[in-house]
């Protein structure tokens, strides 16, 4: 039988093989991987014949070795698109430091360009327990239209400025969108709060519209820290809701995909 040369050599590392209990010996285990595939996974002198001149050997210094994960419900081609460009508040603690990220934004970025949270977050971690409001926003960004959502949930309510209203038209006694609501004040105008998946499917479309090689540098960016995570490969839930080419970036930054329609 002819063995293939491993590419890599992971040693020194507790190796998980299986579901239910440890594996006897994990913390003896060695991985030996070629492109991106494992080859075989046993003791370090069993797998020494796998190895040749170019094998990168790598010591992971105790650390956990687990199969890659696949993440069966992420919106990864919508997420990469703007990944370089939106805020991300996951570890923000509270809403002094989240508006001070809108204003550090606005103040790097061209009047009118697009400032986004899009998820990731929820106002419950924050020491003051709520969502920013518009005038916060129009404080932070006057001249840059702002749109703020927490997690991702139909019923989750969005807030935007004043300058992203007037950017979307909807100002004065304007219906309410298809599939939205907006809240609105005493006098009937939009107020800035919003909520309902048409509004922010709109809104995403509107504020994602990276050139090309911003998109494709976005989604390299995004993949990479997904695998840093684990994840080597994600069931995107609604890619076909978003323009085919928009899926364009993802195959550049050499990801392999499969077409499949879906929802979420």
């Amino acid at each position: 039988m002819i063995r293939r040369t491993a590419e890599l050599l992971l040693v020194g590392g507790k190796v998980w093989t299986r579901l239910g209990a440890p594996t006897t010996g994990e913390d003896t285990l060695a991985v030996a991987i070629a492109d991106g595939r494992i080859l075989d996974v046993g003791p370090l002198p069993a797998l020494a014949a796998t190895a040749g001149p170019q094998t990168r050997t790598v010591d992971v210094g105790g650390r956990r070795v687990v199969p890659g994960l696949v993440d069966s419900h992420i919106h990864a081609v919508r997420a990469g698109l703007t990944y370089l460009d939106e805020l991300d508040w996951t570890d923000v603690r509270t809403l002094g430091d989240a508006l001070d990220s809108v204003a550090a934004a606005a103040a790097d970025r061209p009047d009118g360009t697009w400032i986004t949270v899009q998820g990731g977050w929820h106002p419950a971690q924050l020491a003051e327990n709520r969502m920013p409001t518009r005038a916060e926003l129009d404080a932070a960004a006057p001249r840059h239209p702002v749109f703020v959502y927490p997690l991702y949930g139909h019923e989750d309510v969005a807030v935007l400025n004043g300058a992203a209203l007037d950017a979307l038209g909807w100002t004065g006694a304007v219906p309410d969108p298809e599939g939205a609501v907006l809240f609105r004040g005493p006098d009937g105008r939009p107020d800035g709060r919003l909520t309902g998946l048409g509004a922010y499917q709109h809104i995403a479309r509107v504020a994602a519209d990276p050139d090309p090689e911003r998109a494709v540098a976005s989604s390299r960016a995004f993949f990479r820290r997904l695998a840093a995570l684990g994840l080597t490969g994600v069931v995107d839930a609604a890619a076909s809701a978003w323009n085919r080419a928009a899926t364009r970036p993802f195959a550049a930054c050499g990801a392999r995909a499969s077409s499949r329609s879906g929802s979420g």
